[in-house]
């Protein structure tokens, strides 16, 4: 086991210094709501603290069904993935053979996981995507909003999971983390900060279009013998059909090299492609100490 993995991943979330950005941005204030373009800026904004709890914010993204597992800032996930990633060419010879086992540990480093959970306390756990997982912001929306109001129009867009998306959101603290009993259960996996949500009044998710392209990592805990494994794919997520195939061959990768497995947890609790897992916690808990 590499234990580097777990401090990538308690540290994902921690607010660096304010830096100076090349490109420009342009904030605006309408009527109390600020105008951001993007997941980018938003998080710019967050750096030098602009962004606070109460805030009614405007802002362009793709929106999904999945909520990102690795919350917090992209800049910080994407340097202690780095990292990670000089940890790991200094393991040993055994692991660096574990195909499965590197894929999935870059996976959860990278910050790129997603998963799907059921609803608690009326809120819909999402997420807010700039083309990549790791770009991301946390989405909470009332289940009723999201019952009447985005459903039907995911579908419209040929049962997609993903679409482009204007959203007036208010910024308040991260809740406390979203599952049931399969699913992932250790709080160092969800980093307390910000996030958006919508539902009450002067908030709005409209729908645009299909998202064309989003790089992401989904993913799939089993057990065989009394031993746990976790395996990933990469792949772009917004296109159903490769969605559709990676899960497909993540089931021909089980069956031809952990037969007579079962699944622990899996990146869509709600679907369950993989089956309906062992209801267990400490067999959850090891599936996340292989990282």
């Amino acid at each position: 086991m590499i234990e580097v993995a777990t401090a990538v991943i308690e540290l994902a979330t921690v607010i660096v210094p304010c830096i100076n950005i090349a490109r420009r941005t342009i904030t605006k204030k309408n009527q109390g709501i600020t105008e951001l373009t993007d997941v980018r800026e938003f998080w710019e904004k967050r750096r030098s603290n602009f962004i606070c709890e109460g805030m009614i914010i405007e802002i362009n993204g793709t929106v999904s069904k999945y909520a990102p597992m690795i919350t917090g800032d992209p800049i910080m996930k994407r340097r202690n993935h780095l990292e990670y990633r000089k940890e790991l060419q200094k393991s040993t010879d055994k692991y660096k053979k574990d195909e499965n086992n590197i894929n999935t540990t870059l996976s959860f480093s990278s910050g790129n996981t997603i998963w799907k959970l059921y609803e608690h306390d009326g809120l819909v756990f999402m997420g807010i995507y700039q083309s990549i997982v790791r770009n991301s912001i946390p989405l909470f929306v009332e289940k009723e909003y999201y019952d009447n109001q985005l459903l039907a129009v995911f579908n419209r867009f040929n049962q997609t999971s993903f679409c482009e998306a204007r959203i007036k959101a208010k910024v308040l603290p991260m809740p406390k983390p979203f599952s049931d009993q399969a699913a992932l259960k250790l709080n160092r996996f969800i980093c307390p900060d910000l996030a958006l949500y919508v539902g009450e009044k002067g908030t709005s998710i409209k729908l645009l279009g299909e998202t064309r392209f989003l790089d992401g990592d989904i993913w799939v805990g089993i057990e065989k013998q009394g031993e746990q494994f976790l395996l990933s794919r990469f792949l772009n997520l917004a296109d159903e059909s490769e969605l559709r195939s990676e899960v497909e061959e993540l089931r021909t990768d089980i069956e031809m090299n952990y037969p007579d497995s079962a699944t622990v947890t899996q990146f869509d609790q709600v679907n369950r492609y993989f089956g309906p897992g062992i209801a267990c916690e400490d067999r959850i808990v090891n599936i996340w100490d292989k990282l």
